[in-house]
């Protein structure tokens, strides 16, 4: 992993938030609990409890206005609560679509430009294999006409 990885969590996204997690419940999922004691289900929903889980580090960040510096880092893992703009939605999904707004965008930017701690290594293509080119009929005869001279 080069570049930071972003997730975002709203309290207003129903989809993840309430339907999932009674899919879950549906299908008889388990439950663990987590560090924090907090149960979640066996599978549960990014968009509703961001990226943890055993060996799981991450930064709980809650969305900022657009002038703000999140100091993202090469390499971490950042879970952004954003319930305060992610909020407008109705339905069974809620506000599961409403990304569209300036701080969202302003906060992927920061992430995208963060410049990476390590270059990926450059591929390298495979050596190619020598291939004998196909004889062609003039060719044919061009050795055949020599081979005759010697």
């Amino acid at each position: 992993m080069n570049g930071p990885i972003l997730t975002t969590q709203s309290t207003f996204d129903a989809a993840v938030g309430e339907l999932y997690p009674w899919a879950a419940w549906w299908r008889g999922q388990v439950v663990m609990a987590s560090a924090d004691q907090v149960p979640k289900p066996k599978y549960g929903a990014i968009g509703a409890y961001g990226i943890c889980g055993p060996g799981c580090e991450t930064t709980e960040v809650e969305i900022q206005s657009t002038r703000h510096d999140y100091g993202f880092q090469s390499g971490k893992i950042y879970n952004l609560d954003c319930s305060r703009i992610i909020c407008n939605g109705s339905g069974a999904s809620g506000a599961h679509s409403d990304i569209c707004h300036p701080e969202v965008a302003h906060l992927v930017w920061q992430a995208a430009s963060v410049r990476l701690d390590r270059r990926p290594a450059p591929v390298v293509p495979p050596t190619p294999k020598p291939i004998d080119p196909p004889t062609r009929p003039l060719r044919r005869a061009i050795q055949r006409f020599l081979q005759g001279k010697s």
